[in-house]
């Protein structure tokens, strides 16, 4: 079973991005898609965070389908959650959402707060 949460800097970004109208049903299909092929999704880059969190996997979705955006795979928005996984259960912790044309790259910054509140690093 996996569990979804979204943080509040996700769910800020999130309302940001509502000028996209399809974003709603598209992150549901996201979420979809990650309970059916979890963390071999074709799309997904694990993200290098230095040696203390190199055993936490992050990961990187850059084929995110925005119909508001033309509906293909490449539609420049990029989700960043961190996938923990506990027997048969996984908890998704999604951390950032962004369009690369109006930034660059992810927030390092908010991982390692995700990782202090939760008491993840070494």
């Amino acid at each position: 079973m996996i569990i979804f949460e979204e943080l509040e800097p996700f769910k800020k970004d999130f309302k940001h991005l509502k000028k996209y109208r399809s974003l709603d049903d598209d992150f549901l299909k996201f979420k979809k898609v990650l309970e059916t092929d979890g963390e071999n999704l074709t799309g997904l880059v694990r993200l290098s965070m230095g040696a203390n969190l190199q055993d936490i996997p992050f990961y990187k979705a850059k084929k995110f389908r925005c119909k508001s955006l033309g509906g293909g795979a490449m539609s420049g928005i990029r989700v960043i959650f961190c996938w923990q996984q506990k027997d048969n259960d996984a908890l998704v912790s999604f951390i950032e959402i962004y369009y690369k044309g109006q930034q660059t790259n992810h927030n390092p910054e908010r991982i390692i707060n995700f990782c202090k509140e939760r008491k993840l690093l070494k």
